[in-house]
């Protein structure tokens, strides 16, 4: 517990030291719903349903650009070949960059759903039951395989393409399921919420096991 705990503290003073590029993933974020909503003008009457994908497509976007970015002090540090020298530290480790990974996506989706429902003139408090928990297994999942295969491509040097390359057909299903779930008024939403949380303990179960397997190679 002790070398997680100096773990999770090492990752929230790097996230301190980047705030700057934080708040670009903010913008960013901003920017997908903007041009999206601004694709859509042309209707006169914007339909409810279409605010939860994007909300979702802003969340995946701009934590992408959180994601690729989870090993760059490990990168251009050269730490990741010391810490497969400590013993059991692998699991305490990916769970530290987890956690912060979440906590980074976490916060974007906040943002995201105030933007959006600002621009679409959705009744977002009144559709929190709705949107959270199918919100809140997504987030487990995509942070999980993003974690994961961000250690992947940390070395090539066009990681920044690579990751997303491997990264959206991963999650293609689980983002399918994440909007459906968010969208009540479909009969099969508690179905697909169901296939939501089976994809969230796959997707959970196998990044473990993956970042095992590399931290031991």
């Amino acid at each position: 517990m002790s070398k997680f705990l100096a773990l999770i503290k090492k990752e929230w003073i790097l996230a301190g030291r980047q705030k700057a590029v934080f708040l670009s993933l903010l913008l960013f974020s901003t920017l997908v719903i903007l041009l999206i909503y601004f694709g859509l003008e042309v209707l006169e009457v914007k339909p409810k349903g279409i605010v939860p994908p994007v909300i979702w497509l802003a969340i995946v976007f701009g934590g992408t650009l959180q994601l690729n970015r989870t090993y760059d002090f490990e990168r251009d540090e050269d730490v990741l070949d010391g810490m497969r020298l400590i013993p059991d530290i692998a699991t305490q480790f990916y769970l530290s960059k987890f956690a912060v990974n979440f906590l980074m996506l976490a916060i974007i989706t906040v943002f995201s759903s105030f933007v959006a429902s600002i621009l679409f003139d959705y009744p977002l408090f009144t559709e929190l039951r709705n949107i959270i928990p199918p919100l809140f297994l997504g987030l487990l999942g995509l942070t999980a395989v993003g974690t994961t295969f961000s250690t992947m491509v940390m070395v090539h040097h066009k990681r920044d393409i690579l990751l997303p390359t491997i990264f959206y057909p991963l999650i293609a299903p689980l983002s399918i399921a994440v909007i459906k779930s968010m969208q009540p008024e479909y009969l099969d939403a508690a179905s697909w919420f169901k296939i939501l949380l089976v994809f969230d303990i796959i997707y959970v179960t196998a990044s473990l096991l993956v970042f095992d397997k590399m931290m031991e190679g």
